[in-house]
């Protein structure tokens, strides 16, 4: 048996992110309001018994969600402390300015978050994973309680990144259709670019992890 569901013609470009990222150039919507944090990064916390605390910035989309509960559940097995954060996709999108004051609101609330801390912690380890190692390298920047900082599959800029990449391919077509170059999003996006964000690195040791099977690392 089968049954017909009608969909709001309207409502059609929400079924996917890409369409959804069309429909919202189209209509020229802010999805995110980068003054209103809570409405595109959320926080989950555990603190162990030990004075280590890791604070975990994950990829785009947060995915495979799997490899952060293995992650989450090993730092609680070993007594320690988390800060696990959730961002909204539209935190990256074809508008350039909203992408930028959105990372600046991400870094201004870890870094309030983990100063509210004071000396509890002896040991701050910060993981930025893929695209949040953008917000990673702008905290780890302010941040002089940080010891150690875990970067995974970085790019020294997001714009180049985000302009030769697979998956956000959908974003350079929008930029393209309106006339947007690389050189253009690079200067936008200069103050967020990690390479502008580690001359003042305060953590003690860094580590960085590349993928063998990535084919655009800028």
């Amino acid at each position: 048996r089968y049954f017909k569901i009608f969909i709001p013609r309207f409502l059609l470009p929400l079924m996917d992110f890409d369409g959804f990222l069309t429909y919202v150039l189209k209509v020229k919507k802010q999805i995110v309001n980068p003054e209103k944090i809570n409405d595109y990064i959320s926080e989950e916390s555990y603190f162990g018994t030990s004075k280590k605390l890791y604070v975990i910035l994950p990829g785009w989309r947060q995915s495979p969600r799997w490899i952060y509960n293995i992650l989450k559940g090993r730092i609680k097995k070993e007594g320690h402390s988390y800060l696990f954060y959730s961002f909204k996709p539209e935190i990256l999108s074809a508008n350039l300015g909203l992408t930028r004051k959105s990372f600046f609101g991400i870094e201004q609330a870890v870094h309030k978050k983990v100063k509210s801390f004071g000396k509890r912690f002896s040991q701050v380890v910060l993981i930025g994973i893929s695209l949040n190692s953008v917000s990673a390298c702008m905290v780890a920047n302010r941040l002089k309680l940080l010891t150690t900082l875990v970067l995974v599959s970085p790019a020294r800029t997001l714009a180049e990144a985000t302009w030769h990449g697979i998956r956000t391919r959908k974003i350079r077509d929008a930029w393209e259709g309106t006339g947007v170059v690389l050189k253009k999003v690079i200067k936008e996006w200069g103050s967020i670019a990690p390479e502008n964000n580690i001359d003042k690195i305060h953590a003690n040791k860094i580590v960085v992890y590349l993928s063998k099977s990535d084919r655009v690392v800028p």
